[in-house]
């Protein structure tokens, strides 16, 4: 929502200050308290009349011990979850199951007893595992029976369940243990079949020897690897003669098979020697001899031959070579092959041991469940060694008593009274944007407020409020007023008072028309020339505030063209004059009077210091919005709790459209006993008189 300030300005939500929700709730709260009071009093009296039209109705209180452990023989224990076994025991108590055997085992003893309607409840006292046990009806005597069948019952049947379930456990392990001995027997017989098929002491020795025997081959497989690597680094001349040269040296190369037929005779070792002395020789002679010379020629000769047979033994070497490789690769092929059918056959003995120890395994594995279960079987004894929950019955049913729950259910009906009556208080104020005080006022809109006219008592329809006079008693009414005409009296930036005023309201009965008698009556008291001018067509009733007639007037002047000056006699006091609405016949709808009218009637008051016009109400006609842009300004009348915030809100919207002057509200029937009202001084204002303001002559 959004307003305007006095300039005509839209003001947004952000700008104003909003209203605290908690406060209006309060405010409203203290004038419509009795709905609170109302509500809960009707609650209360119902649930008073329910209550004294009830029955009365019976208590009776037991109290068991309940423990969740069950003992068994050779220092074995079983609990239950406290938590659950607890919950559990609890709602077995309270089962429709127990309740009809207790029934039926009461009537079963007491033939003669009528049965009766039981409420049940039991509760298990905190940080300990004692239930309380209660039981509720018209009926004390039986609810006292009825508790104690119901603790009997209880014990009853968890001993049944007892027997149920070790029976169950008896025949569970049986079973089970009966299953049990068939797979022993099957694993049992695996084993025997498997042991008349394999001879498992063989098995075990084939599988260490063929281990070993596999490692030694993969060792000489490693060996001839190397071998054959050495064999493919040899060359045909530079690793002969390395080998040659290394061989006193070299021991194990000299012995080790792999060279054994490849190294060259000691022939290939002469020659080697016998070339180099040639060369040698050669070198020498070739100093003083020359190439023809017959020894040089002759030594020629013998250095051909030399190398003619060193490479002879080149040959010889490199087939040699050849021929080694060659044979180890058929030795490496051949181990190779042999170490395949050796694993294969390791392969196969490990998984013969392997089956073997697997139905070893399940064997051992089934005879340990086997003895397990027959040891479960042979200590669990149902009937006779389980020992059951510690269950005690701590204190029996006691004689019930009368509940008096009358203050219980009285405070509860009053605390919904109470919740219901302001949830009702909630819900109406948030659809109630009714204008309660003058705070609430001033915090949802900008425009200033003029004055706040407090609520004059004893006034009513067939005893209207009597304008203001000259020694009015009533003091706080009359400086409200007066304070009405100080204000207006401000002159605006240009040096101009507001002569022409217009009096109105959102809606009909906010007191416009006692706000514009009174402000017209007290001007007239201060020596001013005033014009009261009645143009609520339609209800204006100035002519009965002042005891004149309702014709000629203002409809009059207009239709029919009379004087000015008859239309408008003086009215309580000579600087006063009356205009009345006239006699409208039917002309209310139709006639209202425009632009011209309106500058015709400037046209003849301006002998008067003021002009009041009250219109019409801004949502009863047109008149009021049509009037406005003509006046100096306009006092929009507000009453407390009448007047309504979205309704405020649109008139101002249509006035500011209009380029409309909005001197400000006026906030009628105030409250004169609130803590606002004192910030004016109204209270104390009326132990002495003031004097009333200076009249503002125009010319």
């Amino acid at each position: 929502m959004s307003y305007k300030n006095g300039n005509g300005h839209l003001k947004s939500p952000a700008e104003s200050p909003e209203v605290t929700r908690l406060d209006r709730y309060l405010r409203f709260l203290g004038r419509m308290w009795w709905v609170v009071g109302l509500t809960s009093l009707l609650c209360v009296g119902g649930q008073t009349y329910l209550a004294l039209n009830e029955p009365v109705e019976y208590s009776s209180f037991a109290r068991m011990m309940v423990g969740g452990k069950v003992k068994l023989p050779e220092s074995g224990m079983f609990s239950d979850d406290n938590m659950n076994f607890f919950g559990t025991q609890i709602e077995l108590m309270q089962s429709e199951k127990l309740k009809e055997r207790a029934h039926a085992a009461l009537k079963a003893a007491q033939p003669e007893i009528n049965r009766a309607l039981v409420l049940l409840s039991v509760t298990q006292i905190r940080r300990t595992s004692i239930f309380l046990l209660r039981s509720t009806s018209e009926d004390g005597a039986y609810a006292q029976a009825f508790l104690n069948a119901l603790a009997d019952e209880y014990l009853a049947y968890k001993k049944e369940m007892r027997v149920v379930a070790s029976d169950d456990t008896l025949a569970s392990l049986t079973a089970k243990l009966l299953q049990q001995e068939k797979e022993l027997k099957s694993e049992q017989d695996k084993l025997h079949q498997f042991k008349k098929l394999n001879n498992v002491a063989l098995l075990q020795e084939m599988g260490s020897a063929a281990g070993n025997y596999l490692a030694r081959l993969t060792t000489q497989m490693s060996d001839l690897q190397v071998e054959e690597k050495v064999l493919l680094s040899l060359t045909a001349e530079e690793n002969v003669g390395s080998q040659i040269k290394n061989r006193g040296s070299d021991s194990k190369m000299v012995n080790d098979s792999s060279t054994v037929g490849i190294l060259p005779p000691a022939d290939y070792l002469t020659a080697k020697q016998q070339i180099q002395l040639f060369k040698f020789q050669r070198d020498e002679w070739g100093l003083f001899m020359r190439p023809e010379h017959p020894k040089m020629v002759k030594l020629k000769e013998d250095i051909a031959r030399v190398e003619k047979l060193i490479e002879v033994y080149h040959d010889q070497s490199r087939d040699q070579l050849d021929s080694a490789r060659r044979s180890v690769k058929l030795r490496m092929q051949s181990v190779l092959t042999t170490i395949r059918d050796w694993e294969a056959k390791v392969l196969e003995a490990n998984t013969r041991m392997a089956d073997f120890d697997q139905h070893k395994a399940n064997l051992a594995r089934t005879q340990a469940l086997y003895d397990q279960l027959l040891r479960l079987l042979q200590n669990v004894d149902v009937n006779k060694n389980l020992e059951p929950e510690n269950i005690v019955t701590l204190e029996r049913a006691g004689l019930a008593t009368a509940i008096n729950q009358l203050p219980l259910k009285l405070g509860v009906a009053a605390a919904v009274g109470l919740l219901l009556g302001l949830g009702l208080l909630v819900v109406w104020e948030r659809s109630d944007d009714r204008i309660a005080s003058l705070k609430e006022l001033k915090e949802q809109f900008e425009e200033t407020v003029v004055a706040q006219v407090p609520e004059v008592p004893g006034v009513s329809r067939r005893n209207p409020l009597k304008p203001i006079s000259a020694n009015d008693e009533r003091s706080l009414f009359a400086e409200s007023i007066r304070h009405i005409y100080s204000s207006i009296q401000v002159a605006d930036g240009t040096g101009r008072f507001p002569k022409y005023l217009l009096v109105t309201s959102g809606v009909p009965d906010e007191g416009k028309s006692t706000i514009a008698a009174n402000l017209a009556m007290t001007m007239a008291l201060a020596g001013s020339r005033v014009l009261l001018i009645d143009a609520d067509l339609t209800r204006g009733a100035l002519h009965q505030t002042f005891n004149t007639p309702l014709a000629p007037g203002l409809v009059e002047l207009f239709t029919q063209g009379l004087p000015f000056e008859k239309v408008t006699p003086s009215v309580a006091h000579p600087n006063l004059h009356l205009l009345p609405r006239g006699q409208s016949h039917g002309l209310a709808n139709s006639f209202y009077i425009n632009a011209t009218q309106c500058q015709q009637l400037k046209e003849w008051s301006k002998g008067y210091d003021y002009v009041i016009v009250d219109s019409a109400p801004v949502f009863a006609g047109a008149d009021a919005v049509t009037l406005a842009p003509q006046m100096d300004g306009v006092l929009m009348v507000v009453r407390r709790r009448r007047s309504r915030a979205g309704v405020l809100t649109q008139a101002l919207e249509m006035f500011y459209q209009r380029r409309v002057k909005v001197l400000g509200f006026v906030f009628n029937r105030a409250d004169a006993v609130s803590d606002v009202y004192y910030q004016y001084g109204y209270k104390t204002y009326g132990v002495r008189s003031r004097p009333a303001p200076k009249a503002v002559t125009r010319a």
